[in-house]
């Protein structure tokens, strides 16, 4: 049906290339992983659209995708100056902050992007994620570069765990060197950090 779509998207904005079906389009394609489709689509329509914040969001969460950091930075700074309560673009500076170890920007974005949309139920985990990571590298004296802890949530291999604030897993695998799986543990204990630093 995705695909269906993409080809009514792709006609509607060929007939009507001022309009702003290119968000759906673009939005439809990143979701699909056809990054370059899409960064050539909402490339092709930002010269018209350089007003909205939205589209500079979806271009930076396109970058992203395609791991072109600096350059997803630079694409979010350009959303936030033209509308400084857009939760999206403000989430995704917390997540480039938080990979690029900057904590303190990463916290403060979630707690702009909690301010505009209180209801937004993925800025509380998120900021709980950093808070735990905050802890964690507290007895390390000072920051350490964010190792990739965002990168590839199906990286169980490499040890990676999503839990919930209860402590409940939601995704991952953390085990011991010997193979005892001890993701449950883990999760407890972060549950618990979590809640503390609260």
């Amino acid at each position: 049906a995705m695909a269906d779509d993409i080809r009514s998207l792709t006609a509607e904005l060929a007939r009507h290339p001022d309009s702003l079906v290119f968000l759906r389009l673009g939005e439809a394609l990143r979701l699909r992983g056809q990054l370059d489709a899409a960064a050539t689509v909402v490339r092709a329509s930002l010269e018209r659209h350089r007003d909205r914040a939205d589209a500079h969001d979806l271009y930076a969460r396109i970058l992203a995708d395609a791991g072109s950091t600096d350059a997803a930075r630079e694409a979010w700074e350009q959303a936030l100056a033209l509308d400084p309560r857009h939760v999206g673009t403000l989430k995704g500076l917390a997540y480039l902050g938080f990979r690029e170890g900057d904590l303190d920007e990463a916290l403060e974005r979630l707690e702009s992007a909690l301010g505009v949309d209180p209801t937004d139920e993925t800025v509380v985990p998120a900021m709980q994620t950093v808070r735990a990571e905050v802890e964690r590298q507290g007895g390390e004296g000072g920051m350490r570069a964010g190792t990739d802890i965002f990168a590839g949530f199906e990286g169980a291999e490499r040890g990676l765990l999503l839990a919930d604030a209860r402590g409940r897993v939601l995704g991952g695998a953390l085990r011991t060197a010997e193979g005892g799986d001890v993701a449950e543990e883990v999760a407890a204990h972060v549950a618990g950090a979590a809640q503390e630093a609260e």
